[in-house]
């Protein structure tokens, strides 16, 4: 089952009617992409069975270049995400 986590300003309410988030930045690194962990919309959907190779290559690619211990700290925003779960 995957799992998408969608930006914080459509789950606040910072998002209007008919915009987009296009419309709110001009560039991406204007944006506050860490609240999407603490305040993103989770959903829950169907996943086809490549997603879960695909799952375990990236872990694979997180693994080679960070500790996966920091999957279990809980100031990584990952953590955080997976706590909402």
């Amino acid at each position: 089952m995957p799992i998408n986590l969608y930006g914080w300003e459509q789950s606040t309410g910072f998002l209007e009617e008919g915009q987009d988030i296009h419309d709110l930045y001009g560039l991406p690194e204007d944006r506050n992409s860490t609240r999407d962990y603490p305040e993103g919309r989770i959903e829950f959907g169907l996943m086809p069975p490549e997603g879960l190779v695909n799952l375990t290559m990236v872990l694979r690619v997180y693994g080679k270049y960070r500790s996966l211990d920091r999957l279990f700290v809980t100031e990584e925003p990952l953590t955080t995400f997976l706590n909402r779960l």
